[in-house]
């Protein structure tokens, strides 16, 4: 059985009106697809590129930090060999006296301790205190 030609016309045009629908939808899809893929590639990039510059100030971070460690440790015992030296080279009555005051100093009571520094507090303020003429 054949159709009629006007009605084999409207379903050739329903068919091709159809077929350019699919068409068209199927182009925006692949275009909306590629779109969130540039969008999205785009941010996956910057986070990457982000997280590479967090790990290289990082390390910079750690080998500065380990650097500086580094110079503190070796400033110390500059600092400590000086001491010696210094130490080896003060006369042996000064030395005496300085073991004799410390040994005295730690056998004070707190309390004579605390008198003792606002005694000398009292004493540097009045020397220190501008004279009237």
């Amino acid at each position: 059985m054949s159709l009629p030609e006007p009605i084999s016309d409207a379903a050739d045009k329903a068919q091709d009106l159809y077929s350019e629908t699919a068409d068209k939808a199927k182009d925006l899809y692949e275009t909306a697809a590629d779109k969130a893929k540039d969008l999205y590639g785009d941010a996956a990039d910057k986070a990457h590129d982000a997280a590479d510059k967090a790990k290289s100030l990082y390390s910079d971070a750690a080998d500065k930090a380990k650097d500086a460690a580094s110079k503190a440790k070796d400033l110390y015992g500059d600092a400590a060999d000086k001491a010696k030296d210094l130490y080896g080279n003060t006369a042996d009555s000064v030395k005496d006296a300085s073991d004799k005051a410390v040994k005295a100093y730690n056998n004070l009571s707190t309390t004579q301790k605390v008198l003792g520094a606002a005694f000398l507090a009292a004493v540097l303020g009045y020397l220190l205190a501008p004279r009237k003429k």
